[in-house]
């Protein structure tokens, strides 16, 4: 008989251990602080990431190229404070990324540009700027007579 209610009492413990337990894991995820994006750049190939959840989750970011409120290509989850690199070939014009973290929590979105490499990094040959490097202190008169 002392057997049976001895069983019975571990039995009982176990079941209320793993409902607490089960209470304490719901209690984790309402209380989820979501991502903040800490740091967002253009590199000329690829936008860099740096997120932080202050719940230590792990994070993807999510960009939406069109700007139609729809995520168009997400990363895969890792670790928080880690550089989240996305590749921007073919890339031209405003988007907006966003860090998501595994409860789903996001984070304010944020804007940014990438602009076209080719026309940036075009290289000016023409017989004026050849001159002009020839001859430094004749741009620093023109510089002067335009007012630039």
């Amino acid at each position: 008989m002392k057997k049976k209610i001895i069983v019975k009492g571990i039995a009982l413990m176990l079941l209320l251990l793993t409902a607490i337990n089960i209470n304490a894991e719901e209690l984790k995820v309402t209380n989820n602080h979501p991502p903040i994006i800490q740091s967002c750049k253009y590199n000329n190939t690829e936008i860099v990431v740096i997120c932080h959840d202050y719940d230590g989750d792990c994070i993807r970011c999510g960009v939406d190229w069109d700007i139609d409120k729809n995520i168009d290509e997400w990363t895969a989850y890792c670790e928080c404070g880690i550089e989240i690199c996305i590749d921007c070939e073919n890339r031209m014009g405003a988007a907006e990324v966003i860090a998501e973290d595994i409860h789903g929590a996001r984070s304010d979105i944020f804007w940014i540009r990438v602009d076209d490499n080719i026309q940036k990094n075009r290289v000016i040959n023409t017989p004026l700027l050849r001159f002009l490097e020839t001859h430094p202190r004749l741009f620093s008169i023109i510089k002067q007579i335009l007012r630039i």
